[in-house]
């Protein structure tokens, strides 16, 4: 559980750096960022992320996060396609 901490807070300096926000990229990319941990730490990513959304999402934001739950996606499609 520690090192999710540090690596949380890694994520967050990453996302709040100059470079990321501006998206400088030498290719033009996007500027997103996938983060894996064990399942059982999903409340404390979840946590964050709810934190971290909730401190940067207001008008005038120089970042607006958006997070996607792919595993709610993928539920999503397979119902949709009356897969599952």
């Amino acid at each position: 559980m520690r090192n999710n901490n540090k690596r949380l807070n890694k994520l967050a300096a990453i996302i709040n750096a100059g470079d990321f926000r501006e998206n400088n990229t030498k290719g033009g990319e996007l500027a997103f960022y996938i983060f894996d941990y064990d399942p059982e730490h999903e409340c404390i990513v979840d946590e964050f992320v709810c934190d971290f959304v909730r401190k940067n999402d207001y008008q005038g934001a120089e970042i607006r996060p958006i997070v996607f739950d792919l595993y709610q996606l993928l539920l999503d499609r397979l119902l949709q396609n009356s897969i599952f």
